[in-house]
């Protein structure tokens, strides 16, 4: 039985937003609408005894200043059990930041968790998950970076639970990331 399940507009919309404290930045993403349209069996891949993974979507996230700054790219979203951000009400997206470049030279990434005195808060490397609360931040070893431009690229992985998946009627399933810049 080959059902094609219903999920409607199911996709993931990033809400950009700017907060900046004492710098003129702006922020842009590739893509704001994330959409997987209608959700078919042969559309997800299954990646555990519960969970049903979407194919990958990539995104190119930019920042620009007017001058030199030290600079975090905060992701706010409802957080799931297991610290993922959540897809639907019982399924999860991961996103994954790589790529990263500071005035057009590569980077590794780290994160913080303070938005008012930025600290790396983990390991630096060229691949960095993204959680809510926490920003990206341009770095090399330890030293965080400054500069006018910082972009990385996003790839998205959303994972559909089970019994989301059995739905067979219209179900929309939606995550809503805030995306800021803020400098120090």
């Amino acid at each position: 039985m080959n059902t094609v399940m219903k999920k409607g507009a199911c996709g993931l919309l990033l809400l950009l937003g700017s907060h900046v404290a004492f710098a003129d930045c702006q922020l842009s993403v590739s893509q704001h609408n994330v959409d997987y349209g209608n959700i078919k069996n042969s559309d997800v891949k299954q990646s555990g005894k519960k969970w049903n993974a979407l194919p990958d979507r990539t995104l190119q996230l930019s920042a620009w200043c007017t001058e030199p700054h030290k600079m975090a790219l905060f992701f706010d979203g409802k957080v799931g059990d297991k610290g993922a951000m959540t897809f639907g009400q019982n399924s999860a997206m991961l996103m994954v930041a790589s790529g990263a470049l500071l005035d057009g030279k590569p980077v590794s990434l780290n994160h913080t968790t303070n938005r008012d005195i930025f600290s790396p808060a983990g390991h630096s490397d060229q691949k960095h998950i993204v959680r809510s609360q926490q920003g990206l931040i341009p770095v090399q070893g330890s030293e965080i970076l400054s500069g006018k431009q910082f972009s990385v690229t996003l790839t998205v992985k959303p994972e559909i639970s089970s019994t989301e998946f059995a739905i067979t009627d219209k179900s929309d399933l939606m995550s809503h990331i805030h995306i800021s810049v803020e400098t120090n």
